[in-house]
C-alpha cells in the first residue's frame, strides 16, 4: 500500500467525520472520484491506491472502477463503511504488533495509539540490543519480537508489489488486458516470494529449537 504519511488514528478520525457527509445521502447514491475524494477528506490518488490495494474493497460493491473514459462510481455509504472497518482493523493489528515488541522491550506506548513505524523500528532496534546482551549473558530470550516480522515482511512485500500497477498505469487508462497481464505477474511474483518465505520461517523454527534462542 502507499506509504502511510497519516497515522491510522488520524485517518480513521477523518473517516468517522466523512460517515455523517456520506449519510446525507441516498442508499443508492452514486458519487463521482472527485465528489468521493473530497467527502473522504483523500485525494483522488489515495482514494484510487486503496481501490487498488485494499483486499475486499472492491468486491464490497463500494465502487464500480473506471477508466478509457469510463467514470470511477462509488456508493457514499458503503465506502465509508468499508473503509471505516479496514482501518479499526489495522488499528487492532498494530497493536498486537506493538505489545509483541513492548513486551520484549519493556517500553510503554499509550493505549488509545498505535506504535507508528518509526516508534515500531527503535523498539525493534532496541529488541535487538536487548536479545544481543542476553546472548552474551547466555540467558534465552523471547522470540516472539522476531516471530511477528515474518507476515509483517509479507505484508508489507505484497504491499510494494501490488503497488507497481498503480505506478505503472497512474491514471488508470491502461487498456485492461494488458493490466490484467501485469496484475497476473505481480500476483505470480508473490506466490514465490511467500513460497521462499515459508522456507525461511521453517528453517528459522528449526534453528530456534536446536539453539534454545533467537
Amino acid at each position: 500500500m502507499a506509504r502511510q504519511t497519516t497515522s491510522l488514528n488520524a485517518r480513521l478520525r477523518k473517516l468517522e467525520g466523512a460517515k455523517a457527509r456520506a449519510a446525507k445521502h441516498k442508499a443508492d447514491a452514486v458519487l463521482a472520484a472527485g465528489p468521493m475524494s473530497e467527502l473522504l477528506g483523500v485525494t483522488w490518488n489515495v482514494l484510487r491506491d486503496w481501490c487498488n490495494e485494499i483486499d475486499g474493497f472492491e468486491k464490497s460493491g463500494a465502487f464500480h472502477r473506471g477508466g478509457n473514459g469510463i467514470e470511477w462510481e462509488f456508493r457514499p455509504r458503503k465506502t465509508v463503511a468499508f473503509l471505516i472497518a479496514h482501518f479499526k482493523a489495522r488499528i487492532e493489528t498494530e497493536k498486537r504488533r506493538g505489545k509483541v515488541i513492548t513486551k520484549a522491550t519493556g517500553a510503554k506506548s499509550p493505549e488509545d495509539e498505535e506504535l507508528g513505524l518509526v516508534e515500531l523500528r527503535h523498539a525493534y532496534e532496541l529488541a535487538r540490543s536487548i536479545k544481543r546482551e542476553k546472548r552474551i549473558d547466555g540467558e534465552h530470550c523471547l522470540r516472539d519480537h522476531v516471530v511477528w516480522l515474518f507476515p509483517a515482511a509479507m505484508e508489507r512485500t505484497r504491499n510494494r508489489v501490488m503497488s507497481i500497477v498503480t505506478k505503472a498505469d497512474p491514471n488508470g487508462n491502461m487498456p485492461p488486458a494488458h493490466r490484467q497481464r501485469i496484475e497476473a505477474a505481480c500476483r505470480a511474483t508473490l506466490l514465490e516470494i511467500y513460497e521462499d518465505q515459508v522456507e525461511l520461517k521453517e528453517e528459522f523454527d528449526a534453528r530456534v529449537q536446536q539453539e534454545g534462542s533467537v
